[in-house]
């Protein structure tokens, strides 16, 4: 088991209450499936030498699983579907003169006594877990579920079991209409049971009356409604997965990019105390300025004062991830992957018309309105109904029956009483049963616009990603052809300054486009990964998994 792992376990407090991963509906496997697999190759891709790691290619999965699982092997045959952009150490580009040591930056792993390691897969695996918010979603459905049992079980008579003392002392009208001084007292011992919600005659009873109690139209109704608000409160937890997944999955991507990004720093900086050290020298030699001093002191402190802002939101993006996982926020977490590489999850080949229509069928934000639109419908026939069919009421007792004309309780025998009525009921002489229906039809005409509306902005949603998937995919291309020239500018620059045919401090321009292109190299493949895990959840199912299924 894993340092964390076992901070998961201690830090969980629902750990009895939330539920696996494997234990949530069948319908979000393919999201699930998709990052689960995405996390798998994550640790496989790049074939960088050690102790440097790649960040996974998500390539489209051929076979769908339920289990997410970690690896450190890297097979060496892992086919790429998209060129991968490598972050070279530049150890090749150096200088004749050794850099000189400037108040060590502080590590930030070592500002914190706890740091753990953690990849995609596992960052998955205790989402599914540990999300409040699933566990929320959950809860709701068992809720709706409940509701599914009591309106099934409202025609299940009720059982009662008890005992009635009754005392009466005072004047007391008889039938007949006299009014006399009585003192009286029984008792009734007994039980019965009784279809409805209307009380049990006990110790007296009296001819039955005329009471609405159990209506069968509910009965009819009640159940089948139950049913469709719970395939909403499914659908909804399937869309709150899938959306948590997203999150945890681009909250790990964006941990990893400040790492990335505090390692293109780290290597900025030397190269500026590098070029510091030169220009102090050459002016210290009489072989340049001053000025030329200075200008690449200011430029080394600028850098690493970005240096110290971007471990500052390594910091920050370590909490936020904890927080999505319900980790101990003290903690750091540090990403196993160095570093940053194209993913594909969609086949680029499918069109978007293919997409968007793809995303209507299996989004569980629009099966969640299509329950509620059932809902609706199943109200309105409820209330067109309701006038028709009578509400009823049924129910016997027995028990023993004793009294006196004093305190004294005497005579005690069985007794039984039997009680069944129907009343038909026309409210407010039919017209609450008009209001009734016009409101429900109201409420129909609301949910089937609510359920158009979701419609649109799933068809917007990809179109988005997938116009942002091919614009960034198209933008990696452009930027590597930009690190390449900077890189190569850089040693360019170095190789004058050792030729003196160059000025030191004119390094400095070409140090700063060198770490601008890396930084936006970097930038613009995190941001194509995370419109690819947008684009994934916007169509709820990958292509290729909803065909091999």
């Amino acid at each position: 088991m894993s340092d964390l792992s076992k901070v998961a376990m201690t830090t969980n407090r629902t750990s009895n209450a939330l539920h696996d991963t494997s234990e949530l509906p069948a319908r979000r496997c393919g999201f699930a499936t998709c990052l689960s697999l995405l996390g798998v190759v994550t640790m496989f891709a790049g074939c960088a030498s050690p102790p440097s790691r790649h960040v996974a290619a998500m390539s489209a999965p051929s076979h769908p699983t339920s289990s997410i699982e970690s690896t450190t092997e890297i097979p060496a045959d892992l086919p790429q579907r998209i060129p991968v952009v490598e972050f070279a150490s530049h150890q090749d580009v150096s200088v004749d003169v050794a850099p000189e040591p400037i108040e060590p930056l502080p590590d930030p792993t070592q500002l914190v006594d706890r740091e753990f390691p953690i990849d995609l897969p596992t960052a998955l695996r205790l989402a599914g877990a540990n999300n409040l918010q699933i566990a929320i979603a959950s809860e709701r459905v068992e809720e709706a579920y409940a509701g599914i049992n009591a309106a099934d079980a409202s025609w299940v008579p009720s059982l009662n079991l008890g005992v009635v003392y009754n005392n009466h002392s005072g004047q007391l009208q008889a039938t007949e209409g006299d009014v006399t001084q009585v003192s009286r007292s029984s008792l009734f011992v007994g039980g019965g049971v009784g279809l409805g919600g209307a009380p049990l005659p006990g110790g007296s009873s009296g001819p039955a009356r005329l009471f609405v109690d159990l209506s069968l139209t509910d009965v009819m109704f009640n159940p089948l409604a139950a049913r469709q608000i719970a395939d909403a409160a499914e659908a909804d937890e399937v869309a709150v997965f899938n959306n948590t997944l997203l999150e945890v999955s681009i909250s790990y991507l964006q941990l990893l990019r400040a790492k990335s990004r505090t390692s293109i720093l780290r290597l900025a900086v030397q190269h500026s105390e590098r070029l510091a050290k030169i220009t102090s020298d050459f002016s210290l030699a009489g072989e340049g300025y001053e000025a030329d001093a200075q200008r690449a002191g200011a430029a080394l402190a600028s850098q690493r004062r970005e240096l110290l802002r971007s471990i500052e939101d390594e910091q920050v993006a370590s909490a936020s991830l904890a927080q999505h996982l319900w980790l101990d926020p003290t903690i750091i977490l540090s990403p196993i992957d160095q570093q940053v590489i194209p993913i594909e999850m969609v086949n680029a080949a499918d069109s978007l018309d293919d997409l968007i229509a793809q995303a209507i069928a299996a989004r569980p934000e629009v099966s969640r309105h299509e329950s509620i639109v059932a809902e609706s419908i199943t109200r309105i026939d409820q209330e067109h109904w309701r006038p028709l069919l009578p509400n009823v009421y049924a129910g016997i007792n027995g028990g023993g029956f004793g009294g006196s004309r004093s305190s004294d309780i005497s005579d005690f025998g069985d007794k039984t009483d039997f009680d069944i009525s129907a009343v038909w009921q026309l409210e407010n002489f039919g017209f609450g049963n008009a209001a009734r229906r016009r409101q429900q039809d109201s409420l129909h005409r609301l949910a089937y616009l609510a359920s158009e509306q979701v419609r649109n902005t799933v068809a917007a949603q990809v179109a988005e990603a997938y116009s942002r998937v091919h614009s960034r995919k198209l933008q990696i291309a452009a930027v590597a052809t930009e690190v390449e020239a900077a890189e190569r500018a850089l040693a360019l620059n170095f190789e004058g300054i050792r030729g003196s045919v160059l000025r030191p401090i004119e390094a400095q321009q070409a140090i700063s486009a060198f770490v601008d292109a890396r930084l936006q190299q970097l930038d613009t493949v995190v941001t194509y990964n995370a419109a690819q895990l947008e684009l994934l959840r916007a169509i709820g199912l990958p292509p290729h998994a909803a065909t091999d299924t």
